[in-house]
């Protein structure tokens, strides 16, 4: 008799022992699974926050834009008017020059440029409210002479 009770002892130890390892390695999976799921969340909320911040940027961007349009100073805005009319003087035909107001009396309110920097000056002049030029009508025409884009009357 003790022969089958010790053997039953065994028997059960050795279940004991099982089933303490297998709650073991329950409990440090259960772990190491809150910490991935931890992680995850975390990579989530990083990657939301990047889909949204280039949308922020944008805007951000935009009132950098507009407060560096407010600050430039009158010499500044001149400064970049006169570069960008003596960069786009030039023309091969008489199509690609255009008559552009300038709204600059310094500038001579009108000045003869090609297409390109038309659209380049335009965007200046219309992000500054300054300039005060007469009104008067002219009869000005743009062409091109010797690949320079001129005003004629």
């Amino acid at each position: 008799m003790y022969k089958w009770l010790s053997i039953l002892l065994v028997v059960l130890t050795g279940f004991l022992i099982v089933l303490l390892s297998l709650g073991y390695l329950l409990k440090e999976n259960e772990q190491s699974v809150t910490l991935l799921k931890q992680k995850l969340d975390q990579e989530k909320a990083t990657e939301q926050q990047s889909q949204q911040s280039p949308l922020q940027k944008h805007q951000q961007k935009n009132v950098v834009i507009m407060f560096a349009n407010q600050a430039k100073s009158k010499t500044q805005y001149r400064g970049e008017i006169r570069q960008v009319i003596l960069q786009h003087q030039t023309c091969l035909s008489a199509q690609q020059c255009v008559l552009v107001d300038t709204k600059e009396k310094e500038f001579g309110c009108v000045v003869a440029i090609n297409t390109i920097g038309a659209a380049q000056l335009t965007k200046i002049i219309n992000s500054s409210t300054s300039g005060v030029c007469d009104e008067s009508k002219r009869t000005l025409t743009a062409s091109c002479q010797q690949n320079m884009c001129t005003l004629n009357q």
